[in-house]
């Protein structure tokens, strides 16, 4: 199943929608001519300037968003046939849960079926695809920096056609597909994911060790940890009283009223899966992956959050490393991949430690 279908406008939604993007044009040129007078991002190369603020300046409907943006599976199968990679989409269908589809690149294609793996979960607040020329080069850069066989992409269903916790069952359910008819042992396969997609990957290990009430148990795990699980600019708590929202907000490309937009189309509630900052220390002794990685962008309206989880995660005995990325904005890393500017630093950071866990 695709991850939205587009929608069909009339002539009036669409000469709404063209007058919107002329506004919104015009907006952001006004916002970058501004912020590069008054010296907002110092340091930056102007690509950064301008998307950061092209991202700033919209203001478009779902409605909107899913007419523009071509659902996920479309943007894997496109890069896949631009550069002649080894791609194969597995539609997956589970009784109680909506039928998502699994995108796999192969890296090796002389390796088996059960090989290594790295099963990504994209970020776009559950609301927005995966960017074709951000998510994907840099998701696969990773798996090739891992030494992993095979990257998987979960096309998951987005919101608000399915909300709240949909998009954890099709993980659960992801995860016990390779367990069970791949026959992928936990110890082979990576986690990762950016923004919501980090907040996926979280909530699939606080699953792991409390089962969420409306979602099977992933009993196949049996107590074994994945290889590494990794979060770029996780979105780990619905609330957007840290101190960093305001400290930020002029400077990234989220913040309060973007945040309460996807929150108010995702539904979720206010527990664990949804919001791992929530849960204490405790709670994350014992989990199920061997290392974890989180970055965070020092000019994000996050950090202060996903410092907070590190420490949380620290706290309860994970071998967790945290990145601060220094003048970076909420997912810098996917932003600068589809720029074609040089990567940020937490980016090379946080390569150089996929690398490392070849050696592990």
């Amino acid at each position: 199943m695709a991850s939205h279908q587009r929608p069909n406008l009339s002539i009036v939604e669409l000469l709404r929608l063209r007058l919107k993007q002329t506004t919104f044009i015009l907006r952001t040129l006004k916002n970058v001519a501004w912020t590069k007078l008054i010296g907002r991002y110092p340091g930056w190369v102007f690509r950064r300037y301008l998307t950061v603020n092209f991202l700033r300046s919209g203001n478009f409907s779902v409605q909107e968003d899913h007419y523009i943006q071509p659902p996920t599976g479309e943007s894997l199968e496109a890069h896949a046939k631009k550069h002649s990679l080894a791609y194969t989409p597995a539609a997956i269908g589970v009784r109680g849960v909506p039928e998502f589809t699994l995108h796999e690149f192969r890296l090796n294609p002389e390796a088996r079926s059960n090989g290594s793996v790295l099963l990504y979960f994209h970020g776009g607040g559950y609301v927005l695809p995966i960017s074709g020329p951000g998510h994907v080069p840099l998701t696969l850069s990773c798996g090739r920096a891992a030494g992993v066989d095979t990257v998987i992409f979960l096309e998951y269903s987005l919101a608000p056609a399915v909300q709240c916790p949909g998009q954890l069952a099709q993980a659960v359910e992801t995860i016990r597909f390779l367990l069970r008819q791949r026959q992928i042992q936990p110890e082979k396969l990576i986690i990762g994911g950016d923004s919501a997609g980090g907040n996926l990957a979280l909530g699939l290990l606080a699953h792991i060790k409390q089962k969420h009430p409306q979602i099977p148990a992933l009993d196949e795990m049996d107590g074994k940890q994945f290889k590494a699980v990794y979060g770029l600019s996780p979105w780990i708590t619905m609330s957007t009283t840290a101190k960093s929202f305001p400290e930020n907000e002029f400077r990234d490309h989220i913040a309060v009223k973007k945040m309460n937009f996807f929150i108010d189309l995702w539904n979720p509630t206010s527990d664990i899966w949804a919001e791992p900052l929530r849960a204490d220390p405790a709670f994350w002794q014992g989990i199920a992956a061997k290392k974890i990685l989180l970055t965070a962008g020092m000019w994000e309206c996050f950090a202060d959050d996903i410092i907070e989880m590190a420490t949380k995660l620290k706290d309860g005995g994970a071998d967790i490393e945290l990145v601060k990325g220094e003048k970076e904005a909420h997912v810098q890393g996917v932003l600068d991949e589809a720029l074609g500017v040089p990567q940020s630093g937490s980016t090379q950071r946080a390569i150089d430690w996929l690398k490392g866990l070849q050696m592990s």
